[in-house]
């Protein structure tokens, strides 16, 4: 087994390199993000970051009890996502949308709640949103030139 073959570790290896990676050099979490390993490793990828980021923000020792306590948390969490995926993957489409255009479900959560919903389904729900949230930008951006130039 290569090194390079991330995707057969477990997810506390690879929090632990993820974050002591970002910690070595200011580059780490960009080559870690883009390399063809990290990526080959699919939908566990926002898990393992937000765990990487909340570990990186808070400051934990590797491998301390705080460490060991954030790792349990946000696995029961995940693990109780994964659980509540069929189940999930009923909901009609604009609760679906709604917690991901408003954020009701963190991103990480929402990958995992939608893991057993039809790719077809599941990524025109996402073209849906990206166009809503390009429409919504759009009026954002009509009503701030308007708002600017009402003066004259």
């Amino acid at each position: 087994m290569s090194i390079l073959e991330l995707h057969t570790y477990d997810d506390a290896f690879l929090i632990k390199f993820f974050v002591t990676i970002i910690r070595a050099h200011p580059l780490g979490q960009a080559l870690i993000k883009e390399s063809a390993p990290w990526k080959n490793i699919g939908s566990r990828c926002p898990y393992l970051e937000a765990v990487s980021f909340d570990l990186l923000s808070t400051g934990y020792a590797v491998e301390s009890m705080e460490w060991a306590y954030t790792l349990q948390i946000y696995a029961n969490k995940y693990q109780e996502a994964l659980a509540n995926a069929n189940a999930y993957a009923l909901q009609d489409d604009f609760t679906i949308l709604d917690d991901y255009l408003n954020y009701k479900v963190p991103y990480y959560l929402w990958t995992a709640l939608t893991s057993k919903m039809n790719p077809n389904r599941l990524s025109a729900l996402i073209a849906r949103a990206h166009t809503r949230q390009v429409a919504e930008q759009a009026r954002e951006d009509a009503e701030e030139r308007a708002e600017a130039y009402s003066d004259f």
